[in-house]
């Protein structure tokens, strides 16, 4: 039997192959030399984003050994211009493996330059965060590259949703995102909450040391489970965690979270101490918010973060049929409560949306 992710891997190529798609972009899910994604034998062009530790247990504890997995996507050019491999700025040794594996297979290897400072000049992505222009600059040129290759193809322009999903896995993204959240977060007195999770194969206090200056009041830790019955939504179902009925792992964020927020330089004079909450599912956590956010003067903004499988059971118990409201490409949703109203954050902007199934919510 494959894996999970290997089972996800192979049912995407079947959707792929059904759909008859005309481009397929695939992201690896760890490393890239032994994952499952790593079969393709001529890609168009393979791109690596800015290298930071992850998966350290089976990558290796430097972002050298780690650049060197992430090379391994670099496939056999018989021509020099047949497969591409594009990389943004790294650390000048990561960046030296980079080169070496692209060399090792006769793929030309391309380092663009991101100056954001210049990418920053009357340019909105739709994606809130300095860095998240990086990883633009990237993707235009895997797409400059792709569309070179492919001139005779008929294109058509598509309004595409403003929804985007990338896991918080490296300290790079987990310092992006406060710095994010601190930036749309400060512009008035709402009171703050953090709803987190995540499995107990990362490091989950380390994870929290970054996410404390956010100056929550609250701190909820739950499991994916989606439901006060103890369902779940069938495609958030992840078989290869074990349910722990005691809440042992989310007992443990709570404590670490509390020696945290207790030190004198992580209070915020206006905020004090966070307060820690454990709920046995993601529907208990949302009622004990919905009920908090009726006592609150200032309203409340909530930031969900932490795992995908957490912020899709949000959406399930919200009962979002489609995405109506947005994420960023920080794996969050920040969700802005306040009397009977949902506010969705977007960008640096605040947009209210008179739901009428959400007043319902908040008024029961």
């Amino acid at each position: 039997m494959p894996t999970y992710f290997q089972f996800l891997t192979l049912m995407a190529f079947h959707v792929f192959m059904k759909e008859e798609v005309d481009v397929a972009i695939m992201e690896v899910g760890i490393g890239g030399e032994h994952d499952s994604t790593n079969i393709i034998e001529k890609p168009t062009v393979c791109g690596v984003t800015s290298l930071g530790l992850d998966h350290q247990a089976v990558l290796g504890d430097t972002v050298d050994k780690i650049a060197w997995h992430k090379g391994g996507i670099f496939k056999y050019s018989r021509l020099k211009r047949n497969t591409p491999a594009v990389t943004v700025n790294q650390p000048e040794s990561s960046l030296r493996v980079l080169k070496d594996r692209a060399e090792a297979v006769n793929a030309p290897f391309i380092k663009i330059e991101t100056s954001t400072q210049e990418l920053y000049s009357g340019i909105n992505i739709g994606l809130a965060g300095r860095h998240q222009f990086i990883n633009a600059s990237l993707a235009v040129e895997l797409c400059r590259i792709w569309l070179e290759k492919n001139r005779n193809i008929k294109h058509q322009v598509q309004k595409i949703p403003r929804e985007f999903l990338a896991g918080l896995s490296k300290p790079i993204h987990w310092k992006a995102c406060m710095e994010w959240f601190g930036e749309t977060a400060t512009k008035d007195d709402s009171e703050r909450i953090l709803v987190f999770n995540c499995t107990n194969n990362r490091n989950g206090p380390e994870i929290l040391k970054r996410v404390v200056s956010g100056n929550f009041s609250h701190a909820i830790f739950c499991t994916n489970v989606t439901f006060s019955t103890y369902r779940f939504k069938p495609d958030l179902q992840n078989n290869t965690i074990k349910l722990d009925e005691s809440l042992t792992w989310q007992k443990t964020l709570a404590e670490s979270w509390s020696s945290l927020s207790s030190r004198e330089e992580n209070i915020e004079p206006s905020v004090g101490s966070s307060e820690t909450h454990v709920f046995a599912t993601i529907q208990e956590s949302i009622d004990w918010i919905t009920d908090h956010v009726k006592q609150s003067k200032h309203g409340v903004k909530v930031l969900v973060t932490g795992s995908l499988h957490l912020i899709g059971g949000v959406m399930s118990v919200f009962d979002y049929d489609i995405f109506e409201y947005f994420l960023n490409n920080h794996n969050i949703i920040t969700i802005i409560l306040k009397k009977n109203y949902l506010y969705t954050w977007i960008s640096n902007s605040r947009q209210k949306q008179d739901l009428k199934w959400q007043q319902k919510i908040l008024c029961e």
